[in-house]
């Protein structure tokens, strides 16, 4: 069965992964024949290319690339022009395509797709959660390793937190615990939240509604026109403008929950879309990372921690950006929980990373943990509607301000915890967060410069990037991983002289001059060329020809369809006189059919006649029937029986006196 399932989920990927290449392969044929000739270069179709899916091998994208070009440039109707330009994508692909990983890479042209977890990639997550489970001895971790053995590993997602090691609390592995054991999955975010309010919060609460009055609408005047002038005086503009800029927002909210913290200069507030440093180094060699609307962060010993992340929406949020917001929330509290571990051990079970959505008119406050087994419990703490408008119910007030509540009293306590964490001192190689789609380690011999120096970067070969890596590091007074990866003044001296020392050296190697050998083959590459040439020519002459048959063949045909137009023309004339002749037709059926009413009557009518008669002629013979007399013997008889039946009688009669009586024979009657 686990063979099946397995063999499913590779045909499942298989397929996915060709499904996805001939789109790509559609969308490449579409951007070749409708995109301006001045803009088509082998930069732009790597660019669209790479837009649809950033993780394609050159390989794979070369290939679907000259498929496109090759259908294009077999079909009929491209110019000469275009045609050039056509020939020249695959030439310059290799660079073209170079150029563009590179910028993205940078920074320069940014990409926020995520890279998929493949089958494989899940199945490693789940095969490493079910060893860190198995590791606990504690019932719930059994329970859990039961329920992830009968669960289905191709049925999972990327976007599922599972797949990643994550444990949401709404998740299907924790509804299938028993209620002890779910009890106690929930049991570290309950001492997370208090089960009251402060009653002086619920008073300030109840009184702000209950003092506010909202103010009469003035009436609207009428005859209003556009003349260019203002409609209102001065001071109510500035009043209006001043209600403007004091509405409520969620970075006022959040700034007014920190008022008075005990944090320090330390932390603070992004208040603008600002790369976050644990989604950058969970993609590793220099890439970007994500780019989350509002971040806690906090400064602890010369390093940077991301403590919360939020993602905002508008006030009319579809369904489908909440999902997106939900899965790269838990993403960025998974990166933030594996950072925070690459430099310091926090107590497990209280410290967490949170996240907070706003979706529309909800705020959800989440929390992302480390139990003792090291495996990441994602939870949602709370939900309350946030009050952007007046509401006559202190209670979604109350509800609001005690989330944010929430919010401030996890966050004193995950600082306090932070602090007092000392920095690690092992240098082993750390878990790389489970997010990421491949494993990469960034070690001693590894190389991990940062973006800063990307254009010394890319001017060097592999080996002399290794080697400034190694004098950084293993030096006498060596560099840490961290500063030789951060931006330091010994980094850039290095890598410039290193440069400089490169770009000498490719000085001093001059080219050989062109042999009698070198020109022999030139002229065989020109004469090969010529013949080549004389080829296409032919084939052009060829070419010209079958379009000529081509255009006799169109005659013909056009000369056949206007045969069937006559044809189709004399049908439509007798389907048009047919349809003519229809009402008289029907008017004729109709009198025939009153004819043939009239003369069933007249026929049932005699019928009826008939039938009186013979009812008559049967009752007279019924009367004539009653009046006869079997005494007397008629004049003819009806059968010989009766024949034999009176001579018998009349016999007997000669000499039975009482027979004479009863019987009336005709010869004796006579006499």
């Amino acid at each position: 069965m686990r063979v099946r399932e397995d063999v499913n989920g590779k045909c499942e990927t298989f397929k996915k992964a060709v499904w996805r290449k001939e789109y790509l392969y559609v969308k490449t044929v579409e951007y070749l024949t409708s995109v301006k000739t001045e803009h088509l270069m082998a930069g732009s179709v790597i660019y669209q290319g790479l837009e649809e899916n950033p993780w394609i091998s050159k390989d794979e994208l070369r290939g679907v690339v000259e498929k496109a070009v090759n259908l294009i440039k077999n079909s009929h109707g491209i110019d000469f022009e275009r045609s050039g330009k056509l020939i020249q994508i695959i030439p310059q692909f290799d660079i073209a395509f170079d150029c563009i990983s590179n910028l993205q890479d940078v920074g320069v042209i940014k990409t926020n797709k995520e890279k998929p977890l493949t089958s494989e990639q899940i199945k490693h997550n789940i095969n490493k959660l079910k060893g860190k489970l198995a590791a606990g001895t504690s019932k719930l971790c059994q329970e859990l390793v039961v329920i992830l053995n009968g669960l289905t590993i191709s049925e999972l997602t990327w976007k599922i937190p599972l797949a990643s090691q994550v444990i949401s609390d709404d998740s299907l592995l924790v509804a299938q615990l028993s209620k002890k054991q779910k009890k106690k999955f929930m049991k570290p975010v309950e001492e997370m939240v208090p089960p009251t309010i402060p009653q002086g919060v619920t008073e300030e609460c109840v009184k702000f509604v209950t003092n506010f009055m909202p103010r009469s609408i003035p009436r609207l005047q009428e005859g209003l026109t556009h003349d260019g002038n203002w409609k209102e005086c001065g001071n109510k503009l500035n009043e209006v403008a001043l209600k403007i800029l004091d509405t409520l927002k969620i970075v006022s909210a959040i700034r007014a929950t920190l008022f008075d913290n005990p944090f320090g200069e330390h932390a603070f507030i992004t208040t603008f879309e600002r790369q976050s440093i644990a989604s950058s180094d969970r993609r590793g060699d220099g890439r970007t990372g994500r780019w989350p609307d509002i971040m806690l962060v906090s400064k602890e010993s010369d390093k940077l921690y991301e403590l919360m992340y939020i993602e905002c929406s508008r006030i009319f949020c579809n369904k489908q950006k909440e999902d997106d917001d939900n899965v790269k929330l838990w993403r960025e509290t998974n990166d933030g929980m594996y950072w925070v571990q690459k430099s310091r051990k926090p107590e497990k079970g209280q410290f967490g990373i949170i996240g907070v959505q706003v979706a529309g008119q909800k705020l959800c406050l989440n929390i992302l943990i480390r139990d003792k087994v090291e495996v990441h419990r994602y939870y949602k703490l709370r939900e309350s509607m946030i009050p952007i408008r007046y509401t006559y119910e202190p209670s979604v007030l109350a509800e609001f301000i005690k989330t944010l509540l929430v919010l401030r009293n996890i966050l004193i306590v995950n600082m306090s915890i932070l602090r007092s964490t000392p920095l690690r001192r092992s240098s082993r190689i750390l878990e790389d967060s489970s997010t990421l789609p491949m494993v990469t380690m960034t070690g001693i011999l590894t190389p991990s410069f940062h973006v800063y120096y990307s254009k010394q970067l890319n001017q060097l070969p592999h080996s002399i990037k290794i080697d400034v890596w190694r004098r950084l590091t293993s030096r006498k007074h060596p560099l840490s991983i961290e500063q030789a990866s951060s931006i330091h003044p010994e980094v850039e001296d290095l890598l410039n002289k290193a440069v400089g020392n490169y770009i000498k050296q490719k000085e001093r190697q001059k080219m050989k001059p062109i042999t009698s050998d070198c020109e022999t083959s030139l002229r065989q590459e020109n004469e090969e060329l010529c013949i080549s040439k004389q080829v296409l020519e032919k084939k052009i002459e060829e070419l010209l020809e079958l379009q000529e048959q081509y255009k006799s063949r169109e005659v013909a045909m056009t000369r056949s369809l206007e045969e069937s137009g006559e044809k189709v023309t004399q049908l439509s004339d007798s389907v048009a006189f047919f349809k003519s002749i229809i009402p008289d037709t029907k008017k004729a059926i109709a009198s025939a059919e009153k004819s043939i009413d009239l003369l069933e009557n007249k026929c049932q009518h005699l019928e009826d006649i008939i039938s009186a008669k013979d009812r008559k002629i049967i009752a007279l013979v019924d009367q004539i029937l009653k009046h006869s007399d079997a005494t007397i013997e008629p004049k003819t008889y009806s059968s010989n029986s009766e024949r034999k039946l009176w001579a018998k009688r009349r016999s007997e009669s000669e000499y039975d006196l009482e027979v004479q009586k009863k019987y009336t024979f005709r010869d004796l009657a006579g006499k």
